[in-house]
C-alpha cells in the first residue's frame, strides 16, 4: 500500500507475487505503456491520482487483474486501445472523472467484465454499441448527463440485470431503447423529466404499462419481475 505518498510514477519493483496494489492520493498524472507489469496483482487501486490519460496499452501489463478502480481523476476520454490486454477484468469504477467520450470499442477486449460503473462524467451522449458485452450484469450511468431521446437504442445483451440512468437528461424512452429479450431486473429513471414513454420497451412479462409526468410514475397497469425506480 502506497496511499498519499507523493508518486508520480509506479514503483519499479512490487513485493514478489502480490495480488493488490492500492496508490490511492497520489500524483500519476499520466499512464504509459506497460509502465506497470504484473502476472499477479488482481486488485488495483489508482483513485485521486491526478490521472489524466492512460496510454494506448498503458496498462495491458496486469495480466491477472480483476479489479480496477480509476474514480475521482481526470480522465476526459477512454479511446478505444486504453484497457487493451485486461482479459480477466471484471469490476471497473471510472466513477467522478472529466470524461466526455468513450470509443464505442473501448471495451470490447473486456470479455469478462461484469460490472461497470461511470457514474458522474460528463458523457452526454454514448455510442449505441458501447457497453455490448456478453458478461455484463450491471452498469450506473448515473449523473452523467446524458441526453437521450425516444430515438435513441441502447444495444446491450441478456445478461444486463441492473441499469442505473439517475438523474441525466434523458426526454424520451422509445420502443427501441432496449432489445425486445432484455433481461434487466432493476431500472433506475429517477430525477429526470421524461415527457415520452413508449410501454413496448418494457413488454414481454416485465411492466405492462406506465407513463411518466414530470419525473414521477404515474400508473401501472400490470407489474412483473422488472423494477423501475422513478420519483
Amino acid at each position: 500500500m502506497c496511499f498519499n505518498k507523493g508518486l508520480n510514477s509506479f514503483p519499479k519493483q512490487l513485493p514478489w507475487r502480490s495480488t493488490s496494489l492500492i496508490l490511492g492520493g497520489n500524483n500519476i498524472g499520466i499512464i504509459r505503456p506497460y509502465s506497470l507489469v504484473s502476472g499477479s496483482l488482481s486488485y488495483v487501486s489508482l483513485s485521486n491520482n491526478g490521472i489524466m490519460s492512460i496510454e494506448p496499452y498503458g496498462l495491458s501489463g496486469l495480466y491477472s487483474l480483476v479489479y480496477l478502480v480509476l474514480n475521482m481523476n481526470e480522465l476526459k476520454k477512454i479511446e478505444k486501445y486504453t484497457f487493451s490486454g485486461l482479459k480477466k477484468l471484471k469490476h471497473l469504477n471510472l466513477e467522478e472523472n472529466l470524461i466526455k467520450y468513450i470509443h464505442e470499442d473501448a471495451f470490447k477486449e473486456l470479455t469478462n467484465l461484469q460490472k461497470l460503473t461511470v457514474k458522474n462524467n460528463p458523457l452526454s451522449t454514448i455510442a449505441e454499441k458501447t457497453f455490448q458485452l456478453e458478461t455484463l450484469f450491471f452498469l450506473n450511468l448515473e449523473d452523467c448527463q446524458i441526453k437521450w431521446d425516444s430515438t435513441y437504442q441502447l444495444l446491450i445483451r441478456r445478461s444486463l440485470r441492473t441499469l442505473k440512468l439517475l438523474n441525466n437528461k434523458i426526454s424520451g424512452i422509445g420502443s427501441k431503447f432496449l432489445p425486445n429479450d432484455h433481461r434487466i431486473i432493476s431500472l433506475n429513471l429517477r430525477g429526470m423529466d421524461i415527457h415520452n414513454f413508449n410501454s413496448n420497451m418494457v413488454k414481454n412479462g416485465k411492466i405492462s404499462y406506465f407513463y411518466v409526468k414530470n419525473g414521477e410514475l404515474c400508473g401501472i397497469v400490470e407489474s412483473y419481475e422488472c423494477k423501475v425506480y422513478l420519483d
